[in-house]
């Protein structure tokens, strides 16, 4: 699970279960005794916890990349540009257009 948190999350209790030779109850009580109280509540603390654990504090200062790259500043901005690029589409892959609508129609209208 630690290392591919998006297939485990997507699997159910007895997938889980059967991937590691326990009972559906063994994975239950693990999931209890986390303090989550049922698998999925669980597969979502998992997901959370795996892309916080991902995105970690990097210091930029003008000699770490991007910055410390040899070559002009037309192909740093590229870099910059694809990076940006590379994030707002990871981003997007996240998102559940279902969920935004349904938290959207949560808000109280201004």
């Amino acid at each position: 699970m630690k290392n591919q948190p998006w297939k485990a999350a997507g699997m159910t209790l007895g997938d889980i279960a059967a991937e590691v030779f326990v009972s559906p109850a063994t994975v239950l009580r693990v999931v209890r005794k986390c303090g989550y109280d049922s698998w999925r509540a669980f597969a979502a603390g998992l997901l959370l916890y795996s892309e916080s654990a991902r995105q970690q504090l990097v210091s930029v200062n003008m000699l770490s990349r991007p910055f410390g790259m040899p070559g002009s500043s037309a192909a740093i901005v590229s870099s910059i540009k694809s990076l940006f690029e590379q994030t707002v589409q990871e981003a997007a892959a996240m998102l559940s257009l279902e969920d935004l609508e349904r938290v959207a129609g949560l808000l109280p209208v201004a």
